[in-house]
């Protein structure tokens, strides 16, 4: 029994440092880095022309440092966190409809749905490696 609740205690260690270093690992992820690479993959899904990328960032960028804020502001307080994400994520889909075509929008809510699916399918089989 001991033995075996030292194996679990290890392996817990060993994965919290693993994931410290993937972390480290990192490059310092800013409000800019993070709407350009948002814009990226959108302009390269979606094939916007300068104008709509030059758009699409600005309301990236906003919408990013907007829910930075709200990490920031509310720690504490999760639930008023997600209701104010939320209420941001509509705000950034209404003002994106504007920019982009309606072909343009249809074929964003697809790969997001495609993308939320992928990540939904990497988080079970991380939750199946960790069962074992």
């Amino acid at each position: 029994m001991k033995k075996l609740l030292f194996v679990i205690a290890l392996m817990a260690v060993t994965v919290i440092v693993a994931e410290a270093q993937q972390r480290k690992q990192r490059p310092d992820v800013t409000p800019e880095n993070m709407a350009e690479r948002m814009t990226n993959r959108m302009a390269e899904e979606l094939d916007l022309d300068e104008n709509q990328k030059k758009a699409v960032y600005e309301l990236n960028l906003e919408s990013v440092k907007q829910r930075m804020e709200a990490r920031e502001q509310a720690k504490e307080d999760r639930d008023e966190m997600r209701e104010k994400m939320e209420a941001d994520r509509k705000e950034h889909e209404e003002k994106l409809e504007a920019i982009l075509t309606p072909e343009q929008t249809e074929k964003w809510k697809e790969f997001q749905k495609e993308s939320r699916e992928k990540m939904r399918e990497r988080g079970a089989r991380g939750q199946r490696r960790g069962d074992g």
